[in-house]
Formats: structure tokens, sequence, C-alpha cells
């Protein structure tokens, strides 16, 4: 909702400059994303050369390599160019390119609490286990001593945050298992500081040479991801008795399906293409249970 109130009147960026300032690593991203994509969309070299000055002035005084900062500002400047034929001097986005990583002493540490299993396995091993395109740099221990060390660095107490961490789940019975907790924020922010620094130095390579693209960044800031729109369907598609069972399942109810899928996207016009749909229905257990659930993928209809 953000992104869309300084869509519509571009002088709110400062706003979301003051918002830089809030030490909060999903906040940080969150920013910087918003920035990027206003900067994405502008149609004139004055909003763009905006917003690439307030993730510049960040940076100015910013002494880490956090991978979406130079990632964002790096596709800002591309951008410029290509479209607008601007010129960007890109020293400043290796001014911290030497960055000292102090490692601490892992092993009374549990890692399992910040990163589980999977996430450890495809953003955090492939830095250092060997593979026939890649010889790390670093060793197992290395690599975590330096996420620790950074992680402590921005904040993070594991006794007071697993004691708020506690209370917050005991108030919070709906939907917990999309929720972030405290450890994960602060040690993904100290791995994506840890990927930029890498990627300055070489210590892992790049597919898009000249670029800070990585798998690891998950905000496309030119796709923003829309809110699901809920609605709530009060008809019932399930046979009354088993004697309706037959032409139940002949029945096709695809007209109110296609009622069902959104049409039209939040502040935007005009006719849109229904690229791929899907409803399912099942049964749990014993239960009869209708689920309908559908995902949509719209474009504009006059898309080049």
């Amino acid at each position: 909702q953000l992104f869309y109130w300084v869509e519509q009147d571009n002088s709110n960026l400062i706003f979301c400059q003051k918002l830089l300032s809030i030490k909060d690593p999903f906040i940080f991203e969150s920013i910087i994303s918003i920035v990027t994509g206003i900067g994405l969309r502008a149609k004139e070299t004055s909003t763009i050369n905006n917003c690439i000055s307030i993730l510049e002035d960040y940076l100015a005084n910013y002494n880490s390599n956090h991978i979406v900062l130079l990632d964002d500002l790096e596709t800002l400047y591309s951008y410029g160019e290509d479209l607008y034929g601007q010129t960007y001097d890109r020293n400043i986005l290796y001014k911290n390119r030497d960055e000292f990583w102090r490692q601490s002493d892992i092993e009374n540490f549990s890692f399992y609490q910040i990163y589980d299993y999977d996430y450890e396995k495809f953003n955090i091993r492939p830095l250092y286990a060997y593979s026939y395109k890649h010889e790390p740099n670093f060793t197992e221990e290395e690599v975590f001593g330096m996420l620790l060390t950074r992680i402590l660095e921005l904040g993070y107490d594991e006794e007071f945050y697993t004691e708020l961490q506690t209370k917050e789940n005991e108030n919070s019975k709906y939907r917990r298992n999309q929720k972030c907790n405290y450890a994960y924020k602060y040690g993904r922010h100290a791995l994506m500081e840890l990927y930029g620094w890498m990627m300055l130095n070489l210590y892992i390579e790049n597919e898009y040479k000249g670029t800070f693209r990585s798998s690891i960044i998950d905000i496309d800031p030119s796709s923003p991801c829309f809110k699901p729109l809920r609605s709530l369907i009060t008809k019932s598609y399930m046979p009354r008795n088993l004697s309706d069972l037959p032409e139940w399942i002949k029945a096709s109810s695809i007209e109110d399906m296609r009622n069902y899928f959104i049409k039209k996207l939040p502040k935007n016009e005009g006719d849109w293409i229904l690229l791929k749909g899907y409803c399912n229905q099942n049964i749990e257990n014993r239960y009869a249970h209708l689920h309908i659930s559908g995902t949509s993928q719209l474009v504009p209809s006059d898309l080049d």
C-alpha cells in the first residue's frame, strides 16, 4: 500500500527516505524495493534520478554491502542509461568492498533457530561447499562465524528474542507458520550483507556480468505482489444426496468459476487477459469439504 501511495504522488518519496532510518531489516529491504519500483515506472528522468539519489545517500553513510541495495541501485543506473541516455558514476557501489568480516566462535551457538534446513541448504551451503562449478574461498566454520558476528552486531540477543518470540506465539494462533521469527530477520539481513561483500570481491560468481543479481533476492521491484483478494462463496456446490452424485459429476460450474476470478487489478484500468487459472476441490477424511481456490496471472490486453 505504501508503494501505491508513493506512486500516486512521487513527492512522497521523502517519506521513504525517512523510513530508511528505522533500524529494522525487513523495513529496510521493503523501502529499498519500493524506491526502486517507483524509479522503474518513472516516465521522466527527474523521478529516476531522485530515486537514485535516495539510495546513493543511504549507501554513502552505510558501511556494509546489502545485496538488495547494490542490485537495486545498479538496476536504476542501467534503466536510466538504457532508456534515457543518462550517465552515472558507479564508484559508490564499491565503497565498502574492503569491509572486514570478523569471525566468531560458533561451537556453542545453534543456527537452527535462525536458518531452517532448506534455507541453509540453498542459500548458505553454496558459499562453502565444493561443486563442479564452484571452488569455495571459505570453510563452513568461517562462513557461519562471519554470519554470527554480524547477527550479534545487528543487535540480536538470543535470550531476549527467544522470550519475546515465545510470548508473541502465545498471542498469535492464526497463521503463525506464515510469520518470520526475530532470529530469522537478523540472520537474513546478515546473509544479504555477506552476499553483497562476496559478490563485490568475486568470491561468488554472478551469471549476469556487471550486475549484483542473485537468486537470494526475493523481492522484485519491477513486479510488486498484490495482496490476495478474497470473497465469500455462499452457493453450495455439493450434491444433496448420493442419488444426485451422477448428475453432479457431469455438471459444470465453469461459468461460476469465471465470475469468481478477479478480472481487474487495483488502481489499473482497461481490459486484462487471463493467462492462467485453476480451481480444485477435495474431500478431507470422512468430511466433505469443497475448497475452491484460484491463481490468476493478468497482463494488459494492449501489451506489445
